[in-house]
C-alpha cells in the first residue's frame, strides 16, 4: 500500500467515500478501494444520500452501480 493510500484511508467519511472510491479507482489503488467498499456497505444509507454519490451518478455510473452492489449485498448477508 503507498503511503498516499493510507493516509486517504484516515480520511474516509459519509461526505468523501464516493469520490475516494472513484480516486482509488482511477489510479488503481485495490486496497484503498476495499476500504471504500467496506465503508459504504458499513454506512450504505448515509453514502447513498451523500454529495459524493450524486457525483458518482453523474460522472462515474459504473462506480455508482459497483457501490451500490457492494451495499445491498452486505444487507442482503446481515438479515
Amino acid at each position: 500500500m503507498l503511503m498516499c493510500e493510507s493516509i486517504l484511508c484516515k480520511d474516509i467519511s459519509v461526505d468523501s467515500v464516493a469520490y475516494i472510491f472513484a480516486l482509488a479507482d482511477r489510479y488503481c489503488a485495490t486496497h484503498l478501494k476495499s476500504i471504500c467498499q467496506k465503508f459504504s456497505a458499513e454506512n450504505f444509507d448515509a453514502v447513498m444520500h451523500s454529495d459524493g454519490f450524486e457525483y458518482l451518478k453523474k460522472n462515474c455510473p459504473l462506480l455508482q452501480s459497483e457501490l451500490l452492489k457492494t451495499g445491498v449485498g452486505c444487507e442482503k448477508e446481515f438479515s
